[in-house]
């Protein structure tokens, strides 16, 4: 697919189709500098942006590589018909009015006008490709040419036209916009951006994503060739997710699931598009991190603290200066300077280019995976001249050291222009903003560890169809079958022969209503009951709820509840939840996602991400049950999952841990109907 649109997105030749849209992609092009042929398709006006006219797309001299095609629908598809049929490379269709607007058999016509032809669109905004110095693009952009940097690809031409003018220092490459993605989609785009070298990193802001399984792909394709993948994905409302039966239904919604696709990926998944800027440029220029150890330098205890406090809301740490490496950097600073981590080495030094050499150099000197310096430069017409002897400094040890290095201000707009471009002559990343920063360095450490950690295992897809809850017995059987564990029961009984399956499993029991999927919430279930006069009261008050019940033997001594789940979640596929269980398991929300199917790797340290993730490795020596033998009855039921495909949704909640073993105490199956 990739080398097809070669010709569309690095064209030799352009041609437009139309009025003052098609006139200002000649605007943009010449801007640009595009070197190659641009010639003008229009039959009424002789000449376009000072370029004569033709009428007709076969009076053009030769087949263009890529067209922009700016008319009303119909003739829109006309014209597409003729340049596929010329042989022309691609087509940008900037018309709309066609599928977002209620029009989807048009734009099946358009789609079947351009054959094998690539077209872009319709209703997108085109493109920018800065490398090579070309602009598909009837609007004003901000958009310098390049020789390498990011690429970005959304569907929103607004957003797009936003992102040409962001005053942050990053290298833009390509902005691409897909707009209703009729024939091209976004995962298109990326495959083409992945086989040009000069691309470093992408950004793609989207709603959804149309081949999510191919998307993994092209990620992991981006990891082996050093070229990451950061996403925006908005929409990212649980509408939906309510469908069916269980409490994973409100805890694996459609969200939840593209956040387990982005993690097995290794995608980098951010909020907004300021924390997509800054995550790219810290790629481009630094690219993923070793680790998350990071050490900044400030020359005030205030932004020290500001990057300390915030850092506990960032997987990253600022771990303390080892004994030896901090007497080292102690040698280069005044003595009432204390070594620490934010290290705040105070102004004694101020505008004392070599004292602060050695300071920086030291510091570089220890085992971090990035080093970073905050400063607040003063603009024009203030005087910056000390600011840049501590800059200057800072270059030159990242220059001696060869360490990933970053530069920091503590607000986004304190980092001029002209210090930015320095910088990144230097090979340092100019970063904007506490946050932003401490997330984008998040980020390229968690591409580090997914890049060791990728998995190559075929992802499950969706299940999708109308679905029916299982009894429970035939859910109860499939799971002992599966070798997990469960009480003994009685098996489905009515009121009168309640208190003889008690007597024959032995007080205390837990009694229940018997098809019912959430027991609990009614009051259909009861723990430790431990006489018949006592199971006889019970029984009577359950009886409103239905006459069917079970009698388990109770079991007791419980450490921790867990909840395992697996649920189909179309378009991305099976979702795998796993996570504080119990009847609290809404309210406490601690649980973890993974693509079916998950390595017992990928789930352990997902059960080290949980707030119950201490309990479950054996907090206060409570159980001697281990996180591996909790992994296996995890990988139990993940297979029966996959040998069972007439499942759309199983829930084992609670399974509950004691002192010596695990115990599932009720499960829930949903199954195709």
């Amino acid at each position: 697919m990739s080398h097809r649109l070669d010709r569309l997105f690095r064209p030799a030749s352009v041609a437009v189709i139309g009025g003052k849209a098609a006139a200002r992609v000649i605007e943009q092009c010449e801007r640009l500098g595009f070197q190659g042929s641009i010639h003008a398709v229009n039959p009424i006006v002789g000449e376009l942006a000072g370029r004569p006219t033709v009428a007709t797309v076969e009076d053009l001299p030769a087949p263009p590589d890529a067209a922009f095609v700016a008319i009303g629908r119909q003739t829109a598809i006309e014209a597409i018909e003729a340049l596929a049929r010329f042989g022309a490379g691609g087509a940008v269709c900037y018309t709309a009015g066609f599928a977002e607007a209620g029009a989807g058999a048009l734009q099946a016509a358009l789609v079947g006008a351009a054959g094998s032809m690539p077209v872009l669109g319709p209703n997108c905004h085109g493109y920018v490709n800065a490398a090579d110095r070309v602009a598909l693009w009837p609007d004003l952009h901000g958009v310098e040419p390049v020789d390498a940097g990011a690429a970005i690809v959304t569907q929103s031409g607004n957003i797009a036209i936003s992102l040409t003018f962001q005053d942050r220092g990053l290298r833009l490459t390509h902005v691409i916009t897909v707009g209703n993605q009729a024939a091209l989609t976004i995962e298109d785009v990326v495959e083409s951006l992945l086989d040009d070298a000069r691309v470093r990193a992408i950004g793609v802001h989207c709603e959804t994503l149309y081949e999510p399984h191919r998307f993994a792909e092209l990620a992991d394709r981006g990891h082996r060739s050093g070229t990451p993948i950061v996403v925006l994905k908005t929409g990212s409302s649980d509408q939906g997710a309510a469908m069916g039966m269980s409490h994973t239904a409100s805890l694996a919604g459609p969200d939840h699931a593209w956040e387990a696709l982005f993690d097995r990926a290794g995608v980098v998944r951010v909020r907004s598009l300021e924390d997509m800027l800054e995550t790219l440029k810290l790629l481009v220029d630094i690219g993923p991190l070793a680790g998350r150890d990071v050490v900044t330098m400030s020359c005030s205890g205030g932004e020290a603290g500001l990057i300390a406090d915030r850092a506990e809301h960032h997987a990253i740490r600022f771990p303390p200066f080892k004994p030896d490496h901090a007497a080292r950097v102690k040698s280069h600073v005044h003595e009432l300077v204390d070594v620490s981590n934010p290290f705040d080495y105070h102004t004694f030094d101020w505008a004392n280019g070599p004292a602060l050499r050695g300071c920086f150099t030291e510091v570089m000197r220890g085992r971090f995976d990035a080093i970073g310096l905050v400063i607040d430069v003063p603009r024009p017409p203030h005087d910056d001249t000390d600011w840049l002897v501590t800059i200057d400094a800072f270059i030159d040890s990242q220059a001696a050291t060869g360490k990933p290095a970053f530069v920091l201000s503590t607000l986004p707009e304190n980092l001029p222009e002209a210090v930015r471009r320095r910088l990144l002559a230097a090979g340092i990343a100019p970063m904007q903003g506490i946050d932003a920063t401490l997330g984008a360095l998040s980020a390229a450490a968690f591409l580090g560890e997914a890049h060791r950690r990728n998995s190559s295992a075929p992802l499950e897809p969706a299940r999708p169809g109308e679905r029916r809850l299982l009894p429970d017995e035939g859910a109860r059987r499939m799971l002992v079958e599966a070798g997990v564990r469960l009480p003994a029961t009685s098996g489905p009984v009515t009121g009168s022969a309640v208190a003889t399956a008690a007597h024959s499993i032995g007080y205390p029991v837990a009694v229940k209503i018997d098809g019912l999927p959430h027991k609990s919430d009614v009051g259909g279930v009861a723990l430790g009951v431990a006489s018949e006069s006592e199971l006889q009261t019970i029984v009577a008050a359950m009886k409103r709820q239905g006459d069917r019940f079970r009698v388990e033997a109770n079991v007791g001594g419980i450490v921790a509840e867990v909840l395992i789940a697996v649920r189909s979640t179309p378009p991305v596929g099976c979702v795998l939840t796993v996570g504080a269980g119990g009847t609290l398991v809404e309210l406490l929300a601690d649980v973890a996602h993974f693509l079916v199917p998950a390595s017992p790797d990928e789930v352990r340290a997902g059960l080290q991400r949980l707030r119950i993730g201490r309990l479950l490795a054996g907090y206060r020596n409570l159980t001697d049950v281990t996180v591996d033998q909790l992994v296996e009855v995890i990988m139990s039921v993940q297979l029966l999952w996959q040998v069972r495909p007439d499942l759309l949704e199983l829930e084992v909640n609670p399974l509950a841990i004691t002192r010596s073993e695990i115990v599932a105490l009720d499960v829930l199956m949903e199954v195709a109907d």
